[in-house]
């Protein structure tokens, strides 16, 4: 009896450890996710508000925004196609709104997954005048530890206008 009691109170202890490091493992990895999405909602609202962190390029990259470690931006789909690194980020940004004026967005789904948030987000933007266009995106953000994009892919994808 005594040595089943002692197995007892380890399995009981042994078991509530387990419990507890398993949901500090939930809440841990349930914040991470957070932050990752609220920083490609951050970015998303960032193309809304035209932010100039998006269009100005010092040094090569952009700065506070992209990571350091060679930055892309994969764009397919529409007059802007095309793989860009660096500086280059920022001057695709500035094409791009000088030809669009983004007013709002709406994420329809977002999956994140370690650093990487997919989402399909749909732009609402003001092309001449005040008649309004959808430009419906499936969007991948991948963040560096210091959750700065280190890839960002914008591809137009009529599909998600559907959903």
């Amino acid at each position: 009896m005594l040595n089943g009691g002692r197995f007892s109170k380890f399995f009981l202890v042994a078991l509530s450890l387990t419990l507890t490091l398993g949901l500090v493992g939930l809440s841990l990895s349930g914040a991470e996710e957070v932050n990752y999405l609220e920083k490609a909602k951050d970015h998303f609202q960032a193309v809304v508000d035209q932010d100039g962190s998006l269009a100005v390029s010092v040094e090569g990259v952009i700065p506070d925004y992209y990571s350091a470690d060679g930055a892309y931006l994969k764009w397919v789909g529409g007059p802007l196609e095309g793989m860009y690194f660096d500086h280059e980020i920022g001057e695709t940004w500035s094409s791009f709104f000088k030809a669009n004026d983004p007013t709002g967005y709406e994420i329809k789904s977002s999956v994140v997954q370690d650093n990487i948030v997919s989402a399909n987000v749909v732009f609402t933007v003001k092309q001449g005048g005040d008649e309004t266009k959808k430009i419906p995106v499936s969007y991948t953000l991948v963040y560096d530890d210091d959750y700065k994009i280190m890839g960002e892919t914008w591809k137009i994808d009529p599909g998600i206008l559907e959903e």
